[in-house]
């Protein structure tokens, strides 16, 4: 006597499809969580990489670190401007791949050293102070500086010192919006991307953004711009983690990204100092 097949009933596939459905959904955050986890210490291994590309620079160059040739004019995450006096890609480039530049939590960036006319401005996704200042504060030139700032414009204010190589960009304006390296965890900034063209940013919305897309990051704004983990090496090359950011955290010093007056009226640089916050 043959035994008759029977196969899956209709009700019960479709149990067994909820039941999937329901666990993906239950596990979904999770997995999202775990993945940024990932991506945050990609982040960190690449600031360290950076840091022990300034250091080899340093061994190799009598202690000094790589240093723009106009190291008073831009904000520290520019890697070259249009007229190329700024670039510092060609410090780096025997020390440590390019691409080491790029956020693994932002789309990528064009970086090719050979590749770019002289109406290119290229940023980094992290901030570079190694041989970058403020005009008329001290620099960090070579290993054992501290680079120095105080907002003058407050009698009271604290010179504060700092001994970091690099850190994530993290940008607050005064006037309501913020630009940086990392998503903030309230889901208030989105992705923004430029091609640049001569020197002038010119906004690219479009997935798969040309290969000379020089400019990327998160963007919000309004001044809520929710909580954000900034991560940041020190000249010791230790990388340590600051959670739940917020916009002029008291945590944080604060202080100008560029020489430029238009954004000395508003952008800043969060990041700690030996003297307040840092290590």
């Amino acid at each position: 006597m043959r035994r008759s097949r029977r196969g899956f009933t209709l009700i019960e596939l479709l149990v067994v499809i909820t039941i999937l459905v329901v666990l993906l959904a239950l596990l979904a955050p999770a997995m999202e969580k775990a993945m940024t986890a990932a991506e945050m210490a990609v982040c960190a291994a690449q600031l360290h990489a950076i840091g022990t590309a300034s250091t080899s620079y340093a061994m190799d160059h009598k202690r000094h670190y790589p240093k723009r040739q106009n190291n008073y004019s831009h904000d520290a995450i520019t890697l070259r401007t249009a007229s190329g006096l700024t670039d510092i890609r060609p410090l780096f480039k025997n020390y440590v791949a390019l691409k080491i530049f790029v956020d693994p939590l932002l789309p990528e960036i064009f970086l090719d050293e050979q590749s770019n006319g002289l109406g290119t401005v290229i940023y980094s996704n992290y901030s570079v102070y190694t041989g970058w200042g403020m005009q008329g504060f001290k620099s960090i030139n070579k290993m054992g500086d501290v680079f120095t700032f105080k907002d003058l414009r407050d009698p009271n204010a604290l010179m504060y010192e700092f001994n970091l190589l690099a850190a994530d960009t993290d940008y607050p304006f005064a006037g309501g919006y913020t630009t940086a390296s990392h998503p903030d965890k309230d889901e208030k900034m989105t992705t923004r991307r430029y091609q640049d063209h001569n020197g002038a940013g010119l906004p690219v919305s479009v997935p798969g953004a040309p290969l000379n897309l020089t400019v990327a990051h998160w963007y919000a704004n309004k001044i809520d711009r929710g909580h954000i983990d900034t991560q940041f090496v020190f000249d010791d090359l230790s990388v340590a983690k600051y959670s739940n950011v917020v916009m002029f955290d008291d945590r944080l010093a604060s202080i100008y990204i560029t020489n430029y007056d238009d954004y000395v009226k508003g952008g800043r640089a969060q990041v700690p100092a030996k003297n307040h916050g840092g290590r």
